[in-house]
């Protein structure tokens, strides 16, 4: 149950060098998000994709906001659950019998579509989160 407070409380506790943080409130598929963060950071270093959880969540945050991120910028996908963390990802699926956590699919597809590594490169895995960075 994440609130702007309780996300703004855990920033504060974790941010020891006080950098800067924009905290927006707000579906990252929304329209109005959209155009505030490509409005207000037409570049970005580093992306941290964490908020739809299924397929077609994934691809659209990936597709909305990944041209944002510049040459040597970190893509970071957050509860890409295999090995040991696998055990944990939500198995049900809606009524189109989508699995309702497929971070895994998304990110293979990604890094599998054609053109990706012209772009990319796939830095690796750390704990649960799968690290992309950006070439050009």
């Amino acid at each position: 149950i994440n609130t702007i407070e309780l996300v703004t409380d855990n920033v504060n506790k974790n941010n020891p060098h006080q950098h800067e943080v924009d905290l927006i409130k707000g579906s990252s598929h929304d329209s109005e998000v959209i155009n505030y963060v490509k409005g207000n950071y037409p570049t970005v270093e580093l992306l941290f994709i964490d908020g739809d959880h299924a397929k077609k969540g994934v691809l659209q945050d990936w597709n909305d906001y990944s041209d944002l991120v510049t040459a040597g910028g970190i893509v970071v996908f957050d509860d890409y659950w295999v090995g040991e963390y696998e055990r944990a990802a939500w198995r049900k699926e809606d009524e189109d019998g989508v699995k309702w956590m497929d971070v895994v699919g998304a990110v293979d597809e990604i890094t599998n579509s054609k053109g990706f590594s012209e772009k990319w490169k796939v830095i690796g895995l750390f704990g649960d989160k799968k690290i992309l960075e950006r070439l050009l």
